[in-house]
């Protein structure tokens, strides 16, 4: 019996490293601005909620930025003088 798809079809979004690097930049900057943006006019205001929220933006941003630090290491290859990277892990028996 043959299989029918009836015309779903679903296609990889894959992004490659460099899109993905942007995103990351852009979402850093929009979220740094934003933050600036709120911690200006909370003051201006006097609203401890628009400031209490760009901190919790500035969390988002280091967040971010952690994310994209740790995308970076891994697209690096791995050390060849790692004994990890080898396979022989050091021995802790006397």
């Amino acid at each position: 019996m043959a299989l029918h798809d009836h015309g779903r079809r679903h296609p990889q979004q894959h992004i490659g490293h460099a899109g993905l690097a942007s995103a990351f930049r852009w979402s850093i900057l929009l979220n740094t601005v934003l933050s600036v943006a709120q911690v200006v006019i909370g003051i201006g205001f006097g609203s401890l909620a628009l400031i209490s929220d760009a901190i919790h933006n500035l969390g988002d941003v280091a967040g971010l930025t952690l994310g994209w630090g740790a995308e970076r290491l891994s697209t690096r290859p791995p050390m060849s003088a790692s004994p990890m990277a080898s396979g022989a892990a050091p021995s802790w028996r006397p």
